[in-house]
């Protein structure tokens, strides 16, 4: 990753360009001294007046131009070390330019534009030491720009480091909401599963008496009557269901989370198949529960999508099969558990809920076959032979 530049702020050019007085000023001290010890021409600091003024006035726009400010500062610090002006004061402007260009270029480009830089300087700091006699101040030279290029690449990688972490937060931040809008669409469905479950059953109950009531009430007023009765029961039991769960949505504190693992903890699962197949029987279909094999240690996650398979296939049942035996046999076994429901044809003259009824959206199954696949099962309907009509459940143990 590569890091931001800095960017052009008035606070920033002004900083700029104190660091460009600064310098001058600083490397006029050596110059100036040696004016009053020798008492001579002011030579090495009319030099600097001119180089050095030119190469400090550059470092202003070295934020900018860093390139074309590193080669102008270079030249002219390498023409005072050549001149024989102090090594500290000529060398400051190309350190500064080595430094903003090690911080604010590219890794490769910033390194051989650092390094030859240095290679210029250390030759130019040769030059007095062959014709002035001097002792070479090569060494410091080539350590101050190199601790000059040194710093402003761990000021890159500083910034590359600092705009990562922010980079790095904006992508978890973006993943926390995508998995909050994930979150609330899968509780979204969670709500529509469960609305289906609690309305299918009863609703179809309740529209498969009153059509048997519709049937009766010439002939049997009385049994008209029961059947209205059970009706109201089952319209009750969903309209207190139905009021649970919306009361519950609309408290801020205590939000419902509807999914299979944590509503398997208010289903009856497989204990209340019983009292299932009773409330079917109530309405006059021939249902009969068994259970074969082992069944015991499945989790509540299993008790409840078998729960649901039950009353779904159940409520089918009675909606298009009404008088018709059905058998809910439970199958448990070392790999996992089924659950088969099975129902013969209608019987002639059964009450048949009317056709065009609104009971069921088409979205039971499907979303039987969503719950069981959660599981890692797999879910298969069918006719059978006879003209009846199978379900059949089976998930694996140990999820």
């Amino acid at each position: 990753m590569t890091a931001p530049p800095v960017p052009r702020t008035t606070a920033v050019r002004a900083a700029d360009v104190l660091l460009a007085a600064g310098a001058f000023l600083a490397g006029a001290i050596r110059p100036l001294l040696e004016w009053e010890a020798d008492g001579g021409v002011p030579a090495l600091l009319l030099a600097y007046l001119v180089l050095g003024g030119a190469a400090c006035t550059a470092l202003v726009l070295r934020t900018a131009r860093p390139r074309t400010v590193l080669a102008a500062t270079t030249a002219a610090s390498a023409a005072l070390l050549a001149a024989g002006v102090g090594w500290v004061g000529a060398i400051l402007p190309a350190a500064i330019a080595i430094y903003t260009a090690t911080s604010q270029l590219r890794r490769p480009g910033a390194v051989w534009a650092a390094v030859s830089s240095i290679a210029a300087l250390v030759c130019a700091s040769i030059v007095p030491a062959l014709w002035l006699h001097r002792e070479p101040e090569t060494v410091p030279v080539a350590l101050m720009a190199a601790a000059a290029g040194a710093f402003g690449d761990a000021a890159r990688n500083r910034r590359e480091y600092l705009a990562a972490a922010v980079e790095r937060a904006e992508r978890a931040e973006q993943s926390r909401d995508e998995e909050a809008r994930r979150r609330v669409a899968e509780d979204r469905l969670a709500i529509a599963r469960e609305l289906h479950d609690i309305i299918a059953h009863h609703v179809a109950v309740v529209n498969i008496q009153t059509a048997a009531a519709r049937s009766l009430i010439g002939s049997d007023p009385a049994g008209a009557r029961a059947a209205l009765e059970q009706a109201g029961r089952s319209a009750q039991t969903v309209l207190r269901d139905m009021g649970s769960m919306l009361g519950a949505l609309r408290s801020a504190d205590s939000p419902v989370e509807l999914e299979p693992a944590r509503a398997a903890e208010e289903a009856p699962g497989l204990g209340g198949l019983d009292d299932l197949a009773a409330s079917f029987r109530d309405l006059g279909m021939d249902c009969t529960v068994t259970r074969e094999g082992p069944l015991g240690g499945l989790t509540p996650d299993h008790r409840f999508v078998l729960y649901r398979a039950a009353q779904e296939a159940l409520a089918n049942a009675a909606k298009h099969a009404p008088g018709a035996p059905v058998v809910v046999r439970l199958t448990g076994g070392d790999r996992g558990v089924e659950l088969l429901v099975e129902n013969g044809p209608a019987p002639a003259g059964a009450p048949h809920a009317p056709r065009n009824s609104a009971v069921g959206t088409g979205h039971g199954l499907g979303g039987l076959r969503e719950r069981a696949s959660a599981l890692g099962g797999r879910t298969s309907t069918g006719t059978t032979t006879n003209g009846g009509f199978r379900v059949r459940v089976w998930l694996p143990r140990g999820m």
